[in-house]
C-alpha cells in the first residue's frame, strides 16, 4: 500500500503533436512532459499549453496544444484507473489545439468517430478539405499518447485497470446479460417472451461491466461471499463473457497456487483484491472475474494469485444496486 502522506509522483514524455505542414498550418512534432502527484480519488490532468506552430492569415498566427487525461487512485489497493483508446467518454484522453489567445479549441478524443473534434469553430477548424490527413495524424498521436501513459502505469508497482466500452455481442447475447429486478430484488434473469410492468427494473450489461484489470505478478485475490447471488454467476455466463474478451481459458488462473490442488470445471469467479475473502455491499465497484477452478469457487479460506491468468473483467455496481 501506498501511503498518502508520502504520495508517489507519476512522470511520463508523451508525444503532443505530428508535423504537417502546407499553405495554411504548419505544425512541428511536439513532446508533452507530464509529471503529477497521484492523489486518491478520481482526477483530471492537463499538461500545460505549448507552442506547436504557425497558423498562415491569423492576426496571432501561433498555434498551441495540450493533452487533458483522466485517472483514479486508490492507495488502499495501489490501483490506478485509466481510460482506454476505445472509450467513448467525457472522461477519454484528448490532445486540444488552439490558436493563441482565442477560444477556439480543438478537441481530439482517442476513440474513434470523434469526426467533429472542432465543433463550428469559424476559422480554426481541421475537418475541412483544407487540412487533408491532419485529422488523422491529430488521432494517431492521442492514441499513441495514452498507450504510453498506460504502459507507464503498467510498468510500475500498479494493478492497472482500463475502462473499456461493453464487447460487442448479438441482441440474444446481450439479453442474457440483462436482470430483471423489482423493488430492488433480482427476480429473474430477462426472458423476452415475458412481460413486464412499471414495477420491474431490467438492467443490462452496460451497467455492470466497468472494464479490464491487470494484475501484477504479486498481487492476491480472494473469494466474494455471498457472489452466487448473483443473477449471471448461475448460469456460468461471466466465463463466457471472459472468454469473449481474452480467449478461452484452460486452467484456473491461480493454478495450483502454494500446492493448492485445483479441481475441472472453470467458472467465472466474482473475486476482489487481497488475502481475505469477503462480503461486498450491493453497488461496489472492487469486484472483477477471473476464471477460476470449481474447488478455489467453493472455498472462502484460501486466497489466489495470478498465476496462469493476469487479465480479468473489472466490475461496477455489483450486483445491480
Amino acid at each position: 500500500m501506498i501511503e498518502q502522506n508520502n504520495p508517489i509522483r507519476f512522470k511520463v514524455s508523451i508525444p503532443l503533436t505530428p508535423y504537417y505542414k502546407n499553405r495554411y498550418v504548419h505544425i512541428i512534432p511536439t513532446e508533452a512532459e507530464i509529471e503529477i502527484q497521484l492523489i486518491d480519488g478520481s482526477h483530471i490532468v492537463h499538461t500545460d499549453l505549448k507552442n506547436v506552430g504557425a497558423l498562415a492569415f491569423f492576426r496571432d498566427p501561433q498555434l498551441q496544444a495540450r493533452l487533458t487525461f483522466w485517472y483514479d487512485f486508490d492507495s488502499k489497493s495501489n490501483t490506478i484507473t485509466l481510460c482506454s483508446n476505445n472509450l467513448q467518454s467525457s472522461d477519454s484522453t484528448f490532445i486540444s489545439t488552439v490558436p493563441r489567445g482565442s477560444n477556439q479549441f480543438c478537441h481530439q478524443h482517442t476513440y474513434a468517430g470523434d469526426n467533429t473534434p472542432c465543433g463550428t469553430n469559424p476559422n480554426w477548424n481541421y475537418c475541412t478539405p483544407l487540412t487533408p490527413g491532419l485529422k488523422e495524424a491529430i488521432h494517431e498521436t492521442v492514441i499513441r499518447a495514452n498507450n504510453i501513459i498506460i504502459e507507464k502505469a503498467k510498468s510500475m508497482d500498479y494493478t492497472v485497470i482500463l475502462r473499456t466500452p461493453p464487447p460487442k455481442i448479438s441482441l440474444e447475447e446481450y439479453e442474457k446479460y440483462s436482470a430483471v429486478y423489482q423493488n430492488g430484488e433480482f427476480k429473474e434473469l430477462f426472458n423476452p417472451e415475458k412481460e413486464y410492468d412499471d414495477t420491474y427494473s431490467i438492467l443490462s450489461l452496460d451497467s455492470t461491466w466497468y472494464g479490464e484489470i491487470y494484475l501484477k505478478k504479486n498481487d492476491n485475490f480472494s473469494n466474494v461471499i455471498g457472489s452466487t447471488d448473483d443473477p449471471k454467476i448461475a448460469s456460468k455466463t461471466w466465463i463466457k463473457l471472459w472468454e469473449g474478451q481474452f480467449g478461452k481459458p484452460d486452467d484456473c488462473s491461480s493454478l495450483n497456487y502454494n500446492g493448492y490442488k485445483c479441481s475441472g470445471g472453470l467458472v467465472g469467479g466474482h473475486v476482489i483484491l487481497g488475502k481475505t475473502a469477503s462480503a461486498m455491499p450491493k453497488g461496489s465497484n472492487k469486484v472483477f472475474i477471473m476464471p477460476i477452478c470449481t474447488q478455489h469457487n467453493n472455498d472462502d479460506n484460501t486466497y489466489m494469485a495470478p498465476i496462469k491468468y493476469s487479465k480479468g473483467i473489472a466490475l461496477h455496481n455489483y450486483l445491480n444496486k
